[in-house]
């Protein structure tokens, strides 16, 4: 008499590991690089959101606003001298 495989059922699972091991191991390495990849991201975007959140409050002295107010506007013209060439250099 034969013996008979107590196990039958585990047999194709076995023939599926064999067959597809090396995907199966792309497939979850992938999986987990691309998972770090994301978190790593979440984690720097997160610290940059943090320093947006500082408000600088910027305050002008009155001599900087005397003189801002005593620079020509551009509805105001200036007088070149066109006495020569000018030199780029």
């Amino acid at each position: 008499m034969s013996k008979q495989p107590n196990n039958i059922s585990a047999d194709p699972i076995v023939t599926f590991f064999g067959k597809f091991h090396f995907i199966m191991f792309f497939v979850l390495t992938s999986i987990g690089i691309m998972s770090a990849m994301y978190f790593l991201n979440e984690a720097i975007n997160t610290a940059s959101d943090s320093t947006k959140t500082t408000s600088q409050s910027s305050s002008f002295d009155q001599a900087t606003i005397d003189r801002v107010n005593g620079l020509s506007g551009s509805g105001q013209t200036r007088e070149i001298d066109n006495s020569g060439r000018i030199n780029p250099f």
